[in-house]
């Protein structure tokens, strides 16, 4: 998500890493409450915060989390290897599946 704050997600498995060890860990990450100023960047991230929380007071009390700058885009849609060279990949998410 380029426009957001770049939140680098490891994935190590000494086994081997799995398609399973890849979606909870990226769940977890998501998972993550964010800073006042991470928040500051995106007021869509304060409306879907908002939308999401609205019947759990337990769950607003934990405030925005990375999963609310998706907004809409709640979908997995995979992982593709960056663009820049580097070795990285990036995950992708949309509105609709």
């Amino acid at each position: 998500m380029p426009e957001f704050p770049s939140w680098p997600i490891e994935v190590v498995n000494a086994r081997g890493v799995t398609v399973s060890d890849v979606l909870v860990r990226i769940r977890d990450v998501l998972n993550r409450s964010v800073s006042p100023m991470e928040t500051a960047v995106s007021g869509i991230a304060s409306e879907y915060f908002r939308a999401r929380t609205r019947a759990d007071p337990r769950e607003f009390a934990q405030g925005v989390k990375r999963m609310d700058f998706l907004g809409p885009n709640v979908f997995f849609l995979g992982l593709s290897r960056a663009y820049d060279g580097q070795d990285r990949w990036d995950v992708h998410f949309s509105s609709s599946a």
